[in-house]
């Protein structure tokens, strides 16, 4: 079981806060770039022609289906029953929510209104993306933050190379089965860790974790003696005058 640990420690919630402003801003210049246009620029002429040249179609298509609601539904079950094992209540909250949040913002707010399409379809930023890799920020975040004494080191290491293994297939797979454009998956990767990053903030600030050292009205200095029965005072003895 993990103590109620938060899922961002104090020192990074500042640099995540500003991950999440820089993420914005990327989701909003791309935006506006493209927006209304259903054509490639630059970006996504050099990088797209030289994976849909190189790769194999049928496995880029496998690849991509990563990205599927069903599977990343499937996925984040297998995620779910490893926060049930760590007995950890934060990291179950921000895997229920991190990729309905994603998804949907992507989806039904973004999409619309940039309106970039491809092959007829809404394209920017791209909800394969978000969807799987809302969740392999999530399993990583929480691997090497509050569930780390609970992984050996070489586990961590073996489950976050795996994670972003998978993370990279999918990128690949949908640029290369030319499902999306690269800049869609620029996009939704930004949306992804904004995202998770955003949630993890509120639910640690939402719910401050228990156990620190002092809480809210103790005086410093008596936390280390709180709930302790102090030995009994001796009689003074008489003063010899």
């Amino acid at each position: 079981m993990i103590p109620d640990r938060p899922l961002l420690p104090d020192r990074a919630r500042l640099p995540a806060a500003g991950v999440v402003v820089a993420c914005a801003v990327v989701v909003v210049a791309l935006g506006v770039r493209y927006a209304n246009q259903s054509r490639a620029g630059a970006l996504d002429r050099a990088v797209d022609g030289w994976f849909v040249d190189h790769a194999n179609y049928r496995a880029a298509l496998w690849l991509a289906d990563l990205g599927n609601a069903p599977v990343v539904l499937i996925a984040a079950i297998a995620v779910v029953a490893f926060c049930g094992w760590l007995r950890y209540p934060r990291g179950l909250v921000l895997v229920v929510l991190a990729p309905i949040a994603s998804t949907s913002l992507g989806e039904y707010v973004i999409k619309p209104l940039v309106h970039r399409t491809k092959n007829g379809y809404l394209a920017y930023p791209s909800g394969h993306t978000a969807g799987w890799c809302t969740l392999a920020i999530v399993v990583i975040l929480l691997v090497v933050g509050p569930a780390r004494e609970q992984l050996s080191s070489r586990a961590r290491r073996w489950i976050v190379v795996a994670v972003v293994i998978l993370a990279v297939a999918c990128v690949i797979g949908l640029i290369a089965s030319a499902y999306h454009y690269a800049t869609d998956v620029v996009g939704g990767l930004a949306v992804a860790l904004a995202t998770v990053l955003t949630l993890a903030l509120l639910i640690d600030a939402i719910r401050p974790a228990s156990g620190s050292p002092t809480g809210p009205g103790t005086p410093v200095g008596t936390a280390s003696t709180a709930g302790t029965q102090l030995p009994p005072t001796p009689p003074s003895r008489p003063s010899r005058r």
